[in-house]
This record gives structure tokens, C-alpha cells and sequence, in this order.
């Protein structure tokens, strides 16, 4: 079987040896995309109907997927996709799968903050974050399954974003990440620990009136749609850079 990689931090993929393999109709993504977001687990029959049609089956549903199976397995190879009782399991590693490397990438990072390596665990998670292209499963057209997957998945982005972001800024970095933090604040302007992170390194690589506008669109945006203003952190952290006091960064 020829070398296989896998994608789904972005829009999913198939290669094989470097090279995008055609999957076919919109059956055939969603199963693919659900069962490597579940990569090396049996995901039952039951869980996979709903996320192929989103609760409107086909007349034969049981019939219709084994044969969704079949087609995926002719793609994939059999020795990748295997049949259980109740089930299928798609079998991938983190040099075939984008999902694994990123949480192997993430735990090597921790492993190494952790022994007092950190300034080690910042290229890690410079590789980590840019295997992410959002948004994500682009080309998945469930939407059961984008519910029940994207949040997870994007908590666990954003949250190596921000350990990201904390190194950087602690070592005295701070204009190598403003660009990246504009760029996900951007795509989530709610996120307060992320607009503090972009007021930190802001503030940090001289561009106080960026910081503070950074803080005002929070602001307003909170207002307009909730009706709240932001939260203590990311007011005290406003304090602070009005009076040009040192900013105190947490570690990651």
C-alpha cells in the first residue's frame, strides 16, 4: 500500500504519496472526516448514520453505509479501515494524520515547560499551530457532524494559541506573534484571553494606541451582542497600559 496521509485541520484531505486522492461525494467526505476525527477508535453504526445524513435516511440506511464503507475502503485500503462489531476504526498515526502530530506536538511542548525547556516548547508549537488552516472540515457538509466536532476541535486550537502567544511574549517576543494573535482575534473577536494576548504583545512592541483600540473593539462588540462589558483580566490589563505599567504575562 502506498504512503497515505490524512488531513482534517483545515479541509479534508487525502494524499497519497504527496499526491490529493478524489473521494467523491459529500457520503464519502463526511465519513472519512468523521472517522479520523475519531482516528484508532471503533465509532458505532448508530453515530455514523446520524452524521452522514443528519437525520434524514435513506430507505436502506444500514445498506447505504455499508456500501459508503466499501467505497471509502477502496480509497484508503483495507488494512487502514476495519469492520468491529457494532462499528468501523480507522487506523492512522501522528506521521499520518495532521489531528495526532497536533496533540503529540502539544504534549511534547507541556513535557517541555514542564522540565524548564520552554523557550524548546515555543518552536513545537510553532509547528503545532500551523498545521491549522480554519475553517475547519470546509469541505464536510454535515452539519452534525461539524457541530458535535468543530468546537472541540477549535477549543484545543485556540488554546495552543494562547500557550503559544504566553512564551512568546514572556521571552520578550512579542512582535513575532501580533500578526498571528490580529489574525485569530479576527476570527474570534469573543475570545478575551486571546484580545488580551494581542493588547500584551501590542503594548509590548511599542504600539500602545493599537493595544487600547484592540480593547475598544472588544468592547463595543461585547456590548452590541450580549450586552456586557469585558471581563477583569482584560480591564486591569487595560489599567496597566494606560498608566504604561509593566505587564506581568502568565506563563503558559
Amino acid at each position: 500500500m502506498s504512503d497515505v496521509e490524512f488531513r482534517v485541520l483545515g479541509p479534508v484531505e487525502l494524499l497519497r504519496d504527496g499526491s490529493p486522492v478524489l473521494l467523491g461525494g459529500n457520503t464519502t467526505m463526511a465519513l472519512l472526516a468523521g472517522l479520523l476525527t475519531s482516528a484508532n477508535r471503533i465509532v458505532p453504526v448508530g453515530r455514523i448514520v446520524e452524521w452522514l445524513w443528519d437525520g434524514r435516511l435513506p430507505d436502506h440506511p444500514r445498506a447505504a453505509l455499508h456500501n459508503g464503507v466499501s467505497r471509502l475502503r477502496r480509497v484508503v485500503g483495507a488494512d487502514l479501515l476495519s469492520t468491529h462489531e457494532g462499528g468501523y476504526r480507522l487506523q492512522a498515526h501522528a506521521g499520518s494524520l495532521d489531528l495526532l502530530r497536533f496533540d503529540q506536538l502539544q504534549a511534547a511542548a507541556r513535557d517541555a515547560i514542564l522540565s524548564g525547556a520552554a523557550r524548546d516548547a515555543m518552536t513545537v508549537l510553532d509547528e503545532a499551530v500551523a498545521l491549522w488552516q480554519e475553517p475547519l472540515l470546509s469541505n464536510v457538509e454535515s452539519t452534525t457532524l461539524r457541530n458535535e466536532v468543530i468546537p472541540q476541535l477549535t477549543e484545543r486550537y485556540l488554546t495552543a494559541v494562547e500557550e503559544r502567544a504566553s512564551l512568546y511574549i514572556r521571552f520578550g517576543r512579542p512582535d513575532a506573534v501580533v500578526r498571528d494573535l490580529a489574525a485569530v482575534v479576527a476570527r474570534h473577536p469573543f475570545r478575551e484571553r486571546l484580545v488580551g494576548q494581542l493588547m500584551a504583545a501590542l503594548a509590548r512592541s511599542g504600539r500602545r494606541a493599537d493595544a487600547i483600540g484592540a480593547y475598544t473593539a472588544l468592547r463595543r462588540m461585547l456590548r452590541e451582542e450580549l450586552g456586557i462589558d469585558p471581563g477583569i483580566e482584560v480591564q486591569s490589563l487595560l489599567v496597566k497600559i494606560l498608566r504604561e505599567e509593566p505587564l506581568v504575562v502568565q506563563k503558559a
